[in-house]
């Protein structure tokens, strides 16, 4: 059975419609933050997690909140008490977008 197009500009709306959608929808989860690497530091007297997320991450790819919870996640921290001497593993983010690939 042969299906007929009855409204070729509908037909054609349609398509651009679910093909922008595809590349949205595949745009935004190829796109991902993915740890590049570790950097050790050893926390000095009078720092916290925030003056230490202040100094260290890219404002252009996260919120700060966010990279203190990754500290946190990465070192096994249960709470954002930290210790002059302690030694963290601070995050480096590699921003990846598979659209470059294509």
């Amino acid at each position: 059975m042969r299906y007929k197009i009855k409204n070729k500009f509908r037909f054609t709306v349609f398509l651009l419609v679910v093909l922008f959608s595809l590349i949205s929808i595949f745009s935004l989860s190829a796109n991902a933050l993915t740890i590049d690497n570790e950097r050790t530091i050893i926390v000095k007297k009078g720092e916290t997690l925030w003056s230490i997320a202040e100094d260290n991450f890219d404002y252009n790819k996260e919120d700060i909140r966010e990279y203190i919870y990754n500290i946190k996640i990465l070192n096994n921290l249960k709470d954002s008490n930290i210790n002059s001497g302690q030694e963290l593993k601070l995050p480096y983010w590699l921003f990846i977008s598979m659209v470059a690939f294509i």
